[in-house]
């Protein structure tokens, strides 16, 4: 499982023991003032696309408006920019809770 932290970094996360595996992965830096939101993680678990954006931003973005990008769940690598032609009215992200 991907959780994010109270820092606002991500951790990979056992699901049956619940304990952290690997490095946190910071997306912003932490003085940033912008939250993150992980929103799909890769088939393989190697990678997962975030919603970069300020805190409790009600107004939404039109689609292909946002700051997503693609990050690596190990915590190694750059975090790459999605491009806004990439993702379209056929692009859904689910949330399971």
């Amino acid at each position: 499982m991907l959780c994010r932290t109270q820092s606002g970094s991500f951790r990979t996360v056992d699901a049956r023991s619940g304990r952290p595996e690997g490095n946190a992965v910071a997306v912003v830096r932490e003085d940033d003032g912008r939250v993150v939101e992980g929103m799909v993680v890769s088939a393989d678990g190697e990678k997962f696309i975030a919603s970069v954006h300020p805190p409790n931003d009600r107004s939404g973005q039109p689609i292909g408006r946002g700051d997503f990008r693609m990050v690596s769940t190990s915590g190694g690598g750059v975090a790459t920019p999605v491009s806004p032609d990439s993702l379209t009215s056929d692009t859904i992200f689910l949330e399971w809770r």
